[in-house]
């Protein structure tokens, strides 16, 4: 079933509801990362300090380190191997279309952990369209993001950073065809000294990217726009 953007729109308002008729909508934002928004090396999670940028919405942070894109859709155990309890302190997660949401946007920032495995491309662009089609399913508004550019002097091989933009290039497909709205945190400009390690920022570079992620959810739910600013 296609729902259109318009209809989707009007059913995740409606979902986001708390009173009568008269009430405003709630903006509540479900965020499933990895590593880059769960906070690693970081003196908070990047959905606390998202919090205080936007105190009204409600935010349900699902960041996980070390986090898939294939994990998110079918569940785990564990993220990955011998993963610490730290890196996913809500614990083994169900499939993706089992798990229990209240959240009207739906938040997709995966895709840095499949870059270095090197998975072949027409399977996360499977997953990635059966997540968005279970989020929209469900009647709730999909905010895709990309993978963070890459600085060179990493972790990252040419290998690793080639896949990357491979997989955004699939991600703004998926975007295009679906009449989604896209994050570009693919686009924000990164030196090497604004990162740990090549990919994960620093603090001062994290509201950057979380700018970007508010316009989108804002552009994506127009009823989250203004709200606790």
């Amino acid at each position: 079933m296609k729902w259109s953007h318009s209809l989707l729109l009007a059913a995740a308002m409606l979902a986001g509801c708390g009173g009568g008729a008269d009430s405003p909508p709630v903006c509540s934002v479900e965020i499933n990362a990895d590593s880059i928004l769960s906070g690693e090396g970081l003196p908070e999670r990047p959905a606390v300090t998202l919090q205080r940028m936007r105190p009204a919405w409600v935010i349900d942070d699902r960041a996980v380190g070390g986090l898939f894109l294939s994990a998110l859709w079918s569940g785990y155990a564990e993220p990955y191997r011998d993963a610490p309890q730290s890196v996913y302190p809500r614990g083994p997660q169900l499939p993706f279309a089992r798990v229990a949401r209240s959240s009207n946007v739906v938040v997709i920032e995966v895709g840095g952990n499949d870059a270095l495995a090197l998975p072949p491309l027409a399977e996360f662009e499977r997953d990635l369209r059966a997540i968005v089609r279970t989020v929209q399913a469900e009647g709730r508004v999909p905010v895709l993001t990309g993978i963070v550019q890459i600085a060179p002097g990493g972790f990252f091989g040419p290998a690793e950073h080639a896949h990357s933009l491979q997989l955004n290039a699939i991600t703004r497909k998926v975007t295009n065809d679906l009449g989604l709205v896209h994050a570009g945190i693919d686009l924000d400009p990164v030196r090497y000294e604004d990162t740990f390690d090549g990919i994960h920022r620093r603090p001062s570079a994290i509201p950057k990217l979380l700018e970007r992620l508010t316009s989108a959810v804002e552009l994506a739910a127009p009823w989250c726009k203004g709200k606790g600013q």
